[in-house]
């Protein structure tokens, strides 16, 4: 919970003192899309992992910087964690997060469609973590580490008010409860977003 505040906190006090929120001069919008994700066990487990797909959508708000570089909270839902087959048995683990990425974003050209890239820190907040094996389902949420905090890199096309991008977020943190074992998300996202 406290992690929750200081995390609202921290967007609010990067939006206030931005002078382009100051002076109303930002825009929000939503965006949406699918995540190719995975988890990194160590040491290596040989039946895990292959991809896992899943949602991620929410809101983000741009605030400009200057002329080409931007300051872009962003709130999404996601869904996340692995597949594994297991002696011929599929096995898959459901993580679903709550994620703000904290990102600059730099876009380029002042023409109709523009590239741009962006980078940042994106910390991320457990919401419900399963295990399904066949057809029993287990809950993962006392092995699972609560927060994780990963850095996401990625760029696109910003056309209009649409805008597609990709990018891959890297989990920092070992996920796992278990001492003897660590497990870190690996994601890659694909995404269209529209500014109202």
């Amino acid at each position: 919970m406290k992690l929750r505040a200081l995390s609202t906190l921290a967007v609010l006090v990067c939006l206030w003192a931005s002078p382009s929120f100051a002076q109303g001069n930002f825009s929000a919008g939503v965006k949406g899309g699918v995540n190719f994700a995975n988890l990194s066990f160590d040491p290596e487990d040989e039946s895990c992992c292959d991809p896992k797909t899943g949602f991620i959508g929410g809101l983000f708000v741009t605030a400009p910087i200057n002329e080409s570089i931007s300051f872009q909270p962003e709130f999404l839902y996601s869904m996340i964690g692995a597949k594994s087959d297991f002696d011929g048995f599929d096995s898959e683990i459901d993580i679903k997060v709550f994620q703000i990425p904290f990102l600059f974003r730099a876009d380029f050209a002042a023409n109709s469609v523009r590239p741009f890239v962006l980078a940042g820190p994106a910390l991320s907040f457990r919401l419900d973590a399963k295990q399904t094996f066949e057809d029993e389902e287990e809950d993962l949420d006392e092995q699972v580490e609560k927060f994780d905090l990963g850095f996401a890199v990625g760029a696109g096309l910003q056309f209009g008010r649409g805008s597609i991008e990709a990018r891959y977020t890297h989990g920092l943190r070992d996920l796992d409860k278990d001492e003897d074992n660590k497990a870190k998300t690996r994601v890659f996202s694909v995404l269209a977003g529209f500014r109202f």
